[in-house]
């Protein structure tokens, strides 16, 4: 609406633009929808069970459960290479965590979140930094030509 009332783009432009945002978020979903039937396959074959044992292995009080959420969002992270899928695998493991440490629900949910993009921010092969490769990207300054003169 904002951008019809600013003349910056018709009816026609803006259902493009709505049309554009919805093909981003199915492809998203569908991410999801597969990773969370992965989620649910490893839990019911013992994966998260085993992954839980190997992480809390050496979390001794509340400190050793944050390290611990911390580590296993890292994990993930590395591994599916999105924060949204890594966040949507470990938010049950990490629930479970903060119950089982007192963290509070808000607290998990911070780590989670921070440790998350400091996942991306590691691994080379990160959406985040091929975009930002892809921004920087070399571009050579084209010259300037003197078209005519100006008189002050």
């Amino acid at each position: 609406m904002i951008g019809m009332g600013y003349g910056e783009f018709d009816f026609i432009g803006a259902m493009d633009a709505a049309h554009k945002g919805m093909l981003a978020m199915a492809d998203i979903s569908l991410i999801s929808i597969v990773v969370g039937g992965l989620a649910a396959l490893m839990t019911h074959m013992g994966g998260i069970q085993w992954l839980l044992d190997k992480i809390t292995k050496h979390a001794r009080g509340t400190r050793g459960g944050k390290f611990a959420i911390a580590f296993l969002i890292l994990l993930l992270d590395v591994i599916t290479t999105n924060n949204t899928v890594s966040i949507m695998i470990a938010g049950p493991i990490a629930r479970d965590l903060s119950e089982t440490y007192g963290i509070s629900r808000s607290y998990t949910a911070s780590i989670l979140d921070v440790f998350s993009c400091v996942g991306q921010g590691l691994i080379p092969y990160g959406g985040q930094l091929l975009m930002a490769g892809a921004i920087a990207r070399f571009q050579p300054r084209q010259s300037c030509r003197i078209v005519g003169t100006a008189s002050y």
